[in-house]
């Protein structure tokens, strides 16, 4: 038989897009039929982990996007591209250079590839403001560059999320 799958005509409709450039939440969705429930009915199926396809302005939209534990999909996908890159791009650093030395010009190395990814996040949408601090050598326990461990490196975001609810007040005068 031939039965939409919602959930694949979703996904279908993410795949190629660029993280930090979308949120599921009121996302139109072609070729499956949207339900035409009340406000009550779909804040019960999100209160149970799920979201559902509904008609919204003549559209087929997807009610809510948020993940099964309750967390935002755009969020969780976000952080997934941000530590992907910073592990990308850190060991990028190792293998572009015969030695990254435990120096400060060599800890700026690492710390400038770790900027690097979270401008792209900025520029991506995907967070909305970032810091990144990475210890100076001398700074570091003498254990740890006895061991040739770098741990120094400290980067605090905050994700730029979206609107997916909207209150206006409207007045009206005489």
């Amino acid at each position: 038989a031939n039965v939409p799958c919602p959930v694949a005509a979703l996904v279908g409709e993410v795949a190629g897009l660029e993280v930090g450039s979308y949120t599921l939440n009121n996302m139109t969705v072609k070729g499956i039929e949207g339900r035409e429930l009340s406000e009550e009915e779909i804040e019960e199926i999100h209160a149970k982990g799920g979201i559902t396809f509904v008609i919204s302005a003549g559209d087929v939209v997807a009610s809510e996007g948020i993940t099964a534990g309750g967390k935002f999909v755009d969020n969780v996908d976000g952080n997934d591209y941000i530590k992907q890159q910073l592990e990308y791009k850190t060991q990028k650093v190792f293998n572009n250079n015969l030695k990254v030395p435990y120096t400060n010009v060599g800890i700026a190395l690492l710390e400038s590839a770790a900027t690097e990814v979270m401008k792209d996040a900025e520029n991506k949408g995907i967070i909305e403001s970032y810091k990144v601090a990475y210890l100076l050598r001398e700074d570091t326990t003498e254990a740890d560059r006895a061991a040739r461990k770098y741990v120094g490196g400290n980067i605090t975001y905050s994700m730029a999320g979206a609107i997916h609810k909207i209150e206006v007040t409207c007045e009206v005068s005489a």
